[in-house]
């Protein structure tokens, strides 16, 4: 039986699990969670993504995702499958790591942002040295919001979250967000429901689920509307669950990069401020300049028009897929370290928010 697709939306936040196979923990020490930190690190920036929040568990890891408008697939795909070849190799094992496919939710308004929120950082609750302060497990997110931990691998954007309780009039905001996540932990198991949202005691928070068909939907339901793995406790076990909206509905500011440019007009925009007369040189690989073109060219197809690589191709000519994406690094490289490189892709990118 051919698998569900998954639920997108291109303005869309998420909330994404990843869970190990069943005879293996997904992390053996602390430096296997530093390097997924690190490649996640690598790819937010890469791909221009914001990251809310995280919590790396033994055998599996919860984030709060916002791709801003990019492929959620595409991401988790490179990070997990880099994450597998260091794993594999420091273990000199081979095979699947990861159970099926990752996990994913569409969360469709602020209020439920925050249940997710909550949910992640109570996450270490049933780990007997972090029961009670849960804010002090080092791979988990939730001492940044609180400023007692530093934000080591500098991955973390809280202005989303701030922002929501700066709108509440909450003007501590560590105090109030502590508060609020200390209230979440019984409902850890269930942070979709509208009926424990209100029982938050944030008003601003509870008035916004307020409203008819929210706390009456069966266990069928959740099933039909997450895009998971076949694995049910991925699911989280919700017994209710918002119905599914139509648009994404968030009042805290965020910006989302439109993806689907037309690649011919990356092409030719890169192509005008490097003076470079792109019909005939895409195809071209010999001389300095035209590899950076083209460097460029291909990471930003990559990233601000979705493209896979095997598209890229057919745009560079003369390429096999691996070399397009050696190349796409390249192009990488050249605007995180080049400053006429990232004047131009900066540029498109703001075309393009």
């Amino acid at each position: 039986m051919p698998r569900r697709a998954r639920e997108k939306n291109t303005y869309a936040v998420y909330h994404v699990i990843s869970r190990s196979i069943s005879e293996i923990m997904l992390f053996i020490d602390n430096a296997d969670k530093v390097y997924y930190l690190n490649l996640l690190k690598r790819y937010l920036e890469k791909y221009r993504c914001s990251l809310y929040a995280y919590c790396l568990m033994s055998n599996h890891i919860h984030l709060h995702l916002d791709t801003r408008g990019f492929d959620i697939s595409t991401f988790m795909h490179s990070v997990n499958t880099a994450y597998v070849r260091y794993f594999n190799k420091k273990y000199d094992r081979h095979g699947h790591l990861f159970q099926g496919r990752f996990g994913s939710r569409i969360l469709y308004n602020d209020a439920y942002n925050l249940a997710v929120s909550a949910y992640i950082h109570n996450n270490p609750k049933d780990m007997a040295e972090y029961s009670g302060h849960e804010e002090d497990y080092e791979f988990s997110s939730y001492g940044i919001y609180l400023n007692t931990m530093p934000d080591y691998y500098g991955i973390i954007d809280k202005s989303f979250v701030v922002g929501l309780f700066n709108g509440m009039g909450h003007v501590n905001f560590a105090k109030s967000y502590h508060e609020f996540v200390k209230l979440r932990k019984g409902n850890v198991d269930m942070p979709y429901r509208s009926d424990t949202l209100a029982a938050s005691n944030i008003s601003a928070v509870s008035d916004k689920l307020e409203g008819p068909g929210t706390s009456d939907i069966s266990d069928a339901s959740v099933t039909s509307n997450i895009s998971d793995t076949s694995n049910t406790s991925d699911k989280l076990n919700i017994s209710d669950i918002l119905l599914v909206e139509n648009e994404c509905e968030y009042i805290s500011g965020r910006t989302v990069i439109i993806r689907e440019n037309a690649a011919e007009n990356v092409i030719s925009y890169i192509s005008e401020k490097l003076e470079i007369r792109h019909q005939t040189s895409l195809g071209l690989k010999t001389r300095r300049k035209l590899v950076k073109y083209r460097a460029l060219v291909a990471y930003s197809l990559r990233v601000l028009c979705n493209l896979s690589y095997k598209n890229i191709c057919n745009y560079l000519v003369n390429i096999s897929i691996s070399s397009c994406s050696r190349l796409c690094n390249k192009g990488y490289e050249l605007v995180s370290n080049d400053i006429v490189h990232l004047k131009i892709f900066n540029e498109l990118v703001q075309n393009a928010a």
